[in-house]
């Protein structure tokens, strides 16, 4: 019983902000034990059948997460900070790309494609910054939220 029952909450954990967590887990638990347990003293096989019903565990954190923000505030400064300085840096580099003739590769990450066209390169800037977001967010979110790869 007691394995299945944590290896849930340890999922629907995985999925929580670390505010909250512990409370809501905690409430969770409380949840499913009385269910289970509106006999006396729940059984695994009653703790089993609760679990069968319960919703898979992303969703039940979903439903605890609702009208809270996804990205702490206090980290949002530096997701954009950085955002910004990468942007810069493509910028930067479409700009000598398109004044040399050529296309310029710094690194695996930056790429800037050989245009003269001021239209080709409009086009390009709005797929260099959703790139560099991206970038950001893949190397900040695990470290900052503490979730699982």
């Amino acid at each position: 019983m007691a394995k299945r029952l944590e290896d849930y909450l340890r999922r629907v954990g995985s999925y929580l902000a670390d505010e909250d967590r512990e409370e809501i887990l905690l409430e969770i638990r409380t949840h499913i034990l009385e269910r289970a347990g509106s006999r006396g003293e729940p059984t695994a096989e009653e703790v089993d059948r609760v679990l069968d019903d319960m919703p898979p565990p992303r969703a039940m954190a979903a439903s605890y997460s609702e009208g809270q923000e996804i990205i702490a505030p206090e980290l949002r400064n530096f997701l954009f900070l950085y955002t910004g300085i990468l942007f810069a840096v493509h910028l930067g580099l479409t700009v000598v790309a398109s004044i040399a003739g050529t296309t310029l590769a710094l690194f695996p990450f930056f790429y800037a494609p050989a245009t003269h066209r001021l239209s080709s390169i409009l086009l390009f800037l709005p797929f260099a910054f959703v790139f560099d977001f991206g970038l950001v967010s893949l190397f900040s979110l695990p470290s900052a939220s503490g979730l699982p790869i």
